[in-house]
């Protein structure tokens, strides 16, 4: 369980967490939702441990994060938006590196993971080739592995479906629900609401650094009186007015693009 008490974290002058709290359960599934610049990538950079609270405090399993950074990093898997990859190593390679840096010493057990996931992910026929040889949806794929070989108690995932074909966007949804119902936290920030509301057990919305909702999606959905997601997402955070200035633009498509 994670458990976040008023906590605000700063940037200089600039306020990007204002006094949030709010709890992830043990076995669920929460989506992390939020405009750019609402305060998603600074939450997740305080609970992978990458920068300490200006204030308010974070528990983990009854850690303070603060004191206890390098037993809470070890029950953390992510997966970032961008690539960090040792490009030069091969996949097998790479997952072995890391599953050391987190004390998992190579035995059949880990063979058996890395086999596994390299088949339900389509890239086992690929594992021995060098990363930087991979597509953008097999290095997406690779960060997700990479993520989850040490068996976290936490898996962080920031865009993971970006860029993924859709039979192992399948696998890794699958996966996630198979990693909740074993107990884990999954925390996923999305700019996609269709995986948030098919995908998620709860949603938690930001903006400028403040929750201005959360609870389960079933709850969110039935209070919004036949809304979607998406449509709750743009009333509550002011994307509302982009929704009708586009509406009205959309109607001068053929003045801007006439057909030819």
């Amino acid at each position: 369980m994670i458990e976040i008490k008023n906590l605000t974290v700063t940037y200089g002058s600039t306020v990007a967490i204002d006094n949030i709290s709010t709890t992830f359960e043990n076995g669920k599934i929460y989506g992390l939702l939020g405009p750019n610049g609402a305060g998603k990538t600074s939450l997740l950079k305080i609970l992978l441990t990458l920068c300490k609270p200006y204030y308010g405090k974070v528990i983990v399993d009854g850690l303070d994060i603060v004191e206890h950074k390098e037993t809470i990093k070890r029950q953390i898997g992510f997966v970032t938006d961008e690539f960090l990859l040792f490009e030069k190593l091969n996949a097998y390679e790479y997952l072995e590196f890391l599953a050391a840096l987190y004390g998992v010493h190579r035995d059949n057990l880990f063979d058996r993971r890395v086999d596994y996931l390299f088949e339900l992910l389509g890239l086992k026929s690929k594992a021995g080739y060098s990363i930087e040889t991979y597509s953008f949806g097999m290095k997406k794929k690779l960060s997700f592995a990479s993520a989850i070989i040490h068996n976290p108690k936490i898996i962080l995932l920031d865009e993971p479906l970006t860029g993924v074909d859709a039979e192992s966007a399948y696998v890794i949804k699958s996966l996630l629900k198979m990693f909740a119902s074993e107990g884990k936290v999954i925390l996923l920030a999305t700019h996609i609401f269709e995986i948030a509301q098919s995908l998620c057990d709860e949603a938690v919305i930001l903006d400028k650094g403040e929750i201005v909702t959360s609870g389960s999606i079933e709850d969110i959905l039935s209070a919004s009186k036949g809304k979607n997601l998406e449509e709750i997402f743009l009333q509550l955070t002011g994307g509302a007015k982009y929704k009708y200035l586009t509406n009205i633009l959309l109607k001068k498509e053929k003045e801007i693009f006439p057909l030819f």
